[in-house]
């Protein structure tokens, strides 16, 4: 299946890659770009510092307003986003073919030369803290926070400060800052761009090149990121009235699409709980014992190079929450006994996982994203065009014997999450128990 190898044409020049995917029809284009300026590059310095800067870039710049901003995007029925990751400042732009170059040259403008003014700062970190605020009251939200506080060190990029801290710490954050970290990590250097469209490569890239060689070079080194804590933790977050409990166990994994066996140990927790219906979690909890309406397995917290975790989760009524966690915990030591995978859950995901990947690419902004991706991690670029052949491949004894070298059910950071009593977080192996 080819998908980009033989239609993605990349450039490199002057610290911009650039790669354009030509796909007929339609004079909407998606442009998706990023800078290797999120959050683990001001961790040091502060937990949303990497944020906020994003948030600022739509603020104004020294020579448009935010509303002069506003104007040009509508004036061609363009929009563009900015939001910040673990790694990457990333940008969305969508306009018509002809109004490209007027656009990016707005976007290059928004990036190179942000307004920085006191009272809109001010504004964005009101209303960041005021978002932080209203999600505290999502359990859901709440607890994959918290999951992340029982896997990571404190000064761990994935290491989340619960919603009231995290706001009550933009009290610290302050313009210098801001100005000080766009100096040193938004330009040139690492910058990536994937445009997708009906559209001629070579036109395009001269025209990438062009609009974006405006921003100075920089010299990108990633700081050292700190290993996950080696004993997880387990927390209880009483959230009373609340008609639902969440339960949520996970672990790190030091695995990334790089690596050989990631395929393999991605295919087995999508067999534990990914996709829709067709998984072991909602074939056992939701289906035969009807504890939940809802329990997946979702990976997070990888970008770029940086290697994430996995968890499995459950919705219960509060009075079925300790079964609900003994089932998932059941059925996640259940998936690496002798016989691990079955061939049937293996022959079914396959059909699931190789009929959905095409379905994916409907949409432009599929194409734009997982190029960007690939050139972010550094994949071949015929690494999406090996998919389905790869999961095809996959033997069972591959998925067993990643699962059974990852997953360890004997050390696994769990959080509840709800109306529960609170129990102390179970002391890790840096939190010395007191003779």
């Amino acid at each position: 299946m080819q998908l980009f190898s033989q239609r993605m044409t990349t450039t490199k020049a002057g610290g911009i890659t650039c790669m354009v995917v030509p796909v007929p029809g339609g004079d909407v284009i998606t442009i998706i770009g990023s800078i290797p300026a999120g959050k683990v590059y001001g961790m040091d310095i502060h937990p949303l510092l990497a944020h906020i800067t994003a948030c600022m870039l739509e603020e104004g710049t020294e020579k448009r307003t935010k509303d002069e901003l506003s104007e040009a995007f509508e004036a061609k029925g363009a929009d563009v986003s900015f939001e910040s990751d673990m790694m990457h400042m990333r940008f969305t732009l969508r306009c018509l073919k002809d109004d490209m170059k007027d656009v990016l040259d707005v976007v290059a403008d928004m990036i190179e030369k942000p307004r920085f003014a006191e009272n809109s700062f001010e504004h964005v970190k009101k209303r960041v803290a005021a978002e932080l605020l209203a999600e505290s009251d999502d359990p859901a939200a709440v607890g994959k926070r918290a999951f992340t506080r029982t896997l990571y060190p404190e000064h761990h990029p994935l290491h989340l400060l619960t919603h009231k801290d995290a706001a009550r710490s933009l009290q610290t954050l302050t313009l210098n800052m801001v100005k000080d970290f766009h100096a040193a990590h938004y330009g040139r250097g690492a910058l990536r761009i994937a445009v997708v469209g009906d559209i001629a490569n070579e036109k395009v890239s001269g025209m990438i090149h062009d609009v974006f060689s405006v921003l100075d070079e920089k010299v990108v080194t990633t700081p050292v990121i700190p290993e996950p804590l080696s004993r997880c933790g387990e927390i209880a977050v009483p959230m009373p009235g609340k008609e639902s409990a969440l339960f949520f166990a996970g672990a790190p994994f030091a695995l990334g699409p790089w690596d050989e066996g990631y395929d393999a140990l991605k295919f087995g927790l999508d067999v534990l709980g990914g996709g829709t219906f067709s998984n072991r979690l909602m074939e056992e909890v939701r289906e035969k014992k009807g504890l939940t309406y809802s329990t997946r397995v979702r990976v997070d917290g990888s970008d770029g190079r940086i290697y994430g975790h996995w968890y499995a989760y459950g919705f219960f009524p509060p009075r079925s929450l300790k079964e609900g966690k003994k089932a998932i915990l059941e059925e996640i030591a259940g998936i690496l006994d002798e016989e691990g995978i079955t061939l049937t859950e293996s022959e079914e995901k396959k059909i699931e996982l190789t009929g959905r990947f095409p379905v994916m690419f409907d949409r432009r902004e599929t194409f734009a994203a997982l190029a960007l991706k690939a050139a972010e991690q550094g994949l071949p670029e015929e690494y999406w065009d090996t998919y389905i052949e790869r999961i095809n491949n996959l033997t069972r004894k591959e998925v067993n014997d990643a699962m059974q070298k990852h997953i360890h059910p004997k050390n696994l950071g769990m959080v509840t999450v709800g109306d529960v009593k609170k129990n102390k977080k179970k002391k890790n192996n840096k939190q010395k128990k007191k003779k």
